[in-house]
């Protein structure tokens, strides 16, 4: 016959015939024992979750895959796979993998990870790259003068259209407004005058390029050449401050990047006053960055930007090809959006592609064939 206890709040409670009374009094207790809250029933949660963890092979291989990422940069391929795999298999020992076979599978998966992340990574850089390129497509002439235009229009992140132009413009002003205070600051502080001599310097080979062609039965351009320098000393006898210096090598810069442009475009240059220019730019440059410490590294990002600037700017004029065409395809009839994509791929392949995402993408397989 069925205990039955009469209790406050809960009515009759029944117990089965036999019930010794610890075992009742400990069950009435339960009854009045609070509900745990919200948050407790998270905690156990985590804290349930975070215990069998611990004691899992595969996430101590991919933690240690990750606290031993950052050592494998620059590493080649197969040193990279190696690290990590001995990273996942020391990984897997820690969190108490101790049968081989466990402990060579995590090994195994966190060096094909390491291999598949930067496989993946550098295909889609390249694809990138090739992408971009031919939405900004520069003409020969900027790739003479700005080898690397197209890796520095990737770096600086600029779409080929109407805001990506802007954004290298606004830079390329920071840019030269940011050199022209270093240079005032200079020649505040005393810097001394830049030489005649000095930039004379700079007209070595453009004397060279003209004794190649007087031997060649054309007219002699040297004259004019050292007519010119005799010139330009007799215009600065003390020498070029830096505050002229700056402007002046923009001015023979522009001069000689004109010469250049109008050359490509049919009109050949017959004397040597594009090259007298470059020499002149070239001259004036080295004496600016002799007395202002670190204007360098800001001319050279200035050049950079210039390059970016103008293949922009063409790129922007370019009429676009027939819909369907070749260059369509890649992106040349929609560069503004191709030129995106491009840059998106670039910057996956270099986050370099984390092992740890291949290796679970690798588990994830491995378990689906399993239950296959």
């Amino acid at each position: 016959m069925p205990i039955r206890v009469q209790t406050p709040g809960h009515g009759i409670v029944e117990f089965p015939d036999g019930t010794d009374e610890a075992t009742m009094t400990k069950a009435l207790q339960s009854l009045d024992a609070p509900e745990p809250s919200y948050l407790s029933q998270v905690g156990d949660r985590f804290t349930s979750g975070l215990k069998r963890a611990v004691h899992n092979p595969s996430v101590g291989a991919g933690l240690a895959g990750v606290m031993a990422a950052p050592f494998t940069a620059g590493m080649s391929v197969p040193a990279a796979m190696a690290a990590m795999g001995a990273a996942g298999a020391g990984g897997s020992v820690l969190t108490g993998a101790r049968d081989v076979p466990t402990i060579a599978t995590e090994g195994a998966l966190s060096a094909a990870g390491e291999g598949l992340g930067r496989g993946v990574g550098a295909v889609a850089q390249k694809a990138g790259r090739l992408i971009y390129r031919a939405a900004l497509r520069p003409a020969q002439a900027i790739q003479r003068e700005f080898p690397g235009v197209v890796d520095t229009a990737m770096r600086e992140g600029a779409t080929v259209g109407e805001s990506g132009a802007k954004r290298i413009s606004g830079k390329l002003t920071a840019s030269t407004d940011q050199a022209k205070q270093m240079v005032a600051d200079a020649h505040a502080a005393g810097a001394s005058p830049i030489t005649t001599k000095e930039v004379a310097r700079e007209f070595g080979d453009v004397f060279k390029q003209g004794r190649q062609q007087a031997q060649l039965g054309r007219p002699d351009p040297r004259p004019a050449v050292l007519q010119r320098l005799k010139a330009f000393d007799a215009r600065h006898p003390a020498g070029i401050n830096l505050d002229v210096a700056q402007p002046l090598k923009g001015e023979a810069q522009d001069l000689a990047s004109r010469a250049y442009r109008a050359q490509d475009l049919g009109h050949p240059i017959t004397d040597l006053s594009a090259a007298s220019d470059e020499a002149m730019a070239r001259g004036l440059r080295k004496g600016i960055e002799a007395r202002v410490p670190g204007i360098d590294k800001v001319n050279s990002h200035t050049q950079e930007l210039i390059g970016v600037n103008r293949a922009l700017e063409e790129a922007l004029r370019r009429n676009v090809s027939p819909i369907g065409g070749p260059r369509a395809l890649l992106g040349d009839f929609v560069p503004a959006a191709s030129s995106t994509v491009g840059l998106g791929l670039d910057r996956l392949g270099r986050s370099k592609i984390s092992s740890a995402a291949m290796r679970t993408a690798l588990l994830a397989a491995l378990g689906q064939q399993e239950q296959e």
